[in-house]
């Protein structure tokens, strides 16, 4: 029997630390956004109906999709993780069966994986598996708390966690799979208690451990599928990694280095005289037709596409 699941890939996010007048999704690894690699390996995967949430910048993502067979929902304003789900809820309704999330910011996640989790998944009988992952750094990521006897009772995120819980070397990717009615419950207790004010779809893990379901966790055999690439410095890392898989591929033109400064260090988590690629300056997105606004000029309100949504 194929292994089926909707596919939700949150894409919204501006992704402020690139410094880049980009969406994050859109910066590029390889020849081609992040994003799309990402939505070909889902593709691949087999899993079935993929809803694709844009948020900011909106039409130049969905300009970027328009030849992929995707659903797209626009998040507006962007409220959070959680509050991008609650969006694909009203958009997908009714729908009983397992949903896998991933941030749109994954190019390395393979179908195999996706695939694995959901299979893992379906065999525990859990309401919600993550995929997690050990990587040498740990700074951005939300942490896995276990308890003692080593079961997943919630995700705290970096700038919510203890001391003592930045110390776990476990961490979340970011990817999921839910029960879809499972998740939509849970969904609606979540709360803005956060530095952030947002709606978090870490907390829906508490949530459902606190209501005796059970939680699976599967941990990525390469973390580099699973690798946060949230500034300049990590997508350099990224590109090199991808050189590394793709040799044969034509290297991007390259672009002057940002050299980053004491400013930087706290806010991006790097040091003083590192270096890295400059994601995508407005004057070289000869592949994309920016309006003339300003970065931080704030957005209309959209209009949802004209999509009836389709059996998943």
């Amino acid at each position: 029997m194929p292994v089926r699941a909707l596919v939700a890939i949150l894409a919204a996010g501006e992704g402020k630390r690139m410094r880049s007048i980009l969406p994050k999704v859109l910066h590029r690894i390889g020849r081609r956004p992040m994003i799309e690699h990402l939505v070909q390996s889902t593709l691949k995967s087999g899993l079935g109906r993929i809803v694709v949430v844009v948020g900011h910048r909106r039409d130049m993502v969905i300009e970027v999709l328009e030849d992929y067979p995707v659903e797209i929902v626009i998040q507006f304003p962007q409220g959070g993780t959680g509050h991008a789900m609650q969006v694909v809820g009203e958009f997908v309704g009714n729908y009983d069966g397992n949903v896998l999330v991933t941030p749109g910011d994954a190019p390395f996640l393979t179908p195999g994986t996706m695939r694995n989790l959901v299979e893992f998944h379906d065999a525990g009988h859990y309401a919600a598996t993550l995929l997690t992952s050990e990587p040498t750094d740990t700074a951005g990521y939300g942490r896995v708390v276990r308890s003692a006897g080593g079961e997943v009772e919630r995700i705290v995120e970096d700038g919510d966690a203890s001391p003592k819980e930045l110390t776990i070397g476990e961490v979340n990717s970011g990817v999921y799979v839910f029960g879809y009615r499972a998740l939509m419950n849970a969904l609606g207790q979540l709360q803005r208690n956060n530095q952030q004010g947002e709606l978090y779809l870490t907390d829906v893990i508490g949530i459902l451990r606190a209501s005796g379901a059970k939680i699976g966790a599967l941990k990525a055999s390469d973390p580099v599928e699973v690798m946060g690439i949230n500034h300049p410095a990590q997508l350099r890392e990224a590109e090199r990694i991808w050189r590394e898989k793709h040799p044969m591929e034509p290297a991007r033109r390259p672009r002057p280095p940002i050299q980053f400064t004491e400013d930087d260090e706290e806010e991006l988590g790097v040091a003083v005289g590192d270096a890295a690629e400059e994601p995508a300056p407005a004057a070289e997105l000869d592949d994309f037709d920016l309006d003339e606004a300003s970065d931080g000029e704030a957005e209309a309100e959209p209009t949802q596409p004209s999509q009836e949504p389709s059996e998943a």
